[in-house]
């Protein structure tokens, strides 16, 4: 299967946590492409300078970190410019520092669905990794887990 796996990271965890998912796909036999939603500065502009496509995959996993209670602004702008096809499968992977999921992850996955409406998306999965639990290994290899089984 052909799966790419899009992301925005700001400080390293969600793209952690997206090489680890993609090494354990690749393991399992899948085509796996591994894209990072890059902006021109992190810290002072946050325009978007590489944009991966969404077309050509069978599955795509799109992952980001929960900034403000909300999906981070580079990633809103990046759902505006690209757009899935009716027939993938999507997963999505959200990091947050906080510990419970409904400060800022369950908002930020709501929003990756409704910016991907276009293609009424067939949502295969979702996970979330709280990056301040104690749990946090454990956490990941669940979202991970879970993600890499994109027919249940």
């Amino acid at each position: 299967m052909k799966i790419g796996i899009n992301f925005y990271s700001e400080t390293g965890h969600t793209k952690l946590a997206c090489e680890d998912l993609a090494a354990l796909l690749k393991l399992k036999g899948h085509d796996v492409s591994l894209h990072e939603i890059t902006v021109v500065d992190k810290k002072s502009d946050k325009t978007l300078k590489d944009i991966p496509l969404m077309e050509g995959f069978d599955v795509l996993i799109l992952g980001t970190p929960v900034q403000g209670f909300s999906l981070p602004i580079p990633m809103v702008d990046y759902l505006k410019k690209v757009k899935m096809t009716k027939k993938q499968k999507l997963g999505i992977l959200v990091t947050q520092y906080f510990k419970v999921s409904w400060m800022g992850a369950n908002h930020t996955i709501k929003q990756i669905l409704s910016g991907s409406a276009y293609a009424t998306p067939d949502l295969y999965g979702y996970g979330v990794v709280h990056w301040s639990s104690k749990r946090r290994e454990e956490q990941l290899h669940k979202v991970i887990e879970k993600l890499s089984h994109m027919d249940s």
